[in-house]
């Protein structure tokens, strides 16, 4: 696992996509998740895309029910202030 990684279940997620994993399953756009985090929109697609074949998906829909409904959600929200910094809802 490299620095800056977490690792959860099979997945190892950057902090980065843990971030934009985060904001896209509570429903933010892409626009949304790059003032949120300082990004440009063009690198939280890059992340998504990324994301979407860790977890096996082709949208955003699904990747947000995956998201929601995953171990990697449950066990990355008991230690959410541990590991990152999320903007709040």
């Amino acid at each position: 696992m490299c620095v800056g990684s977490i690792g959860i279940g099979a997945l190892v997620l950057t902090r980065s996509e843990v971030r934009v994993a985060v904001l896209v399953a509570r429903g933010s756009t892409n626009r949304e998740v790059a003032a949120a985090l300082g990004l440009s929109a063009k690198t939280v697609e890059w992340h998504l895309s990324r994301l979407y074949r860790k977890v096996g998906v082709r949208s955003r829909t699904e990747f947000a029910l995956a998201w929601r409904f995953s171990k990697t959600h449950r066990d990355r929200k008991t230690r959410r202030q541990e590991l990152i910094e999320i903007p709040s809802e």
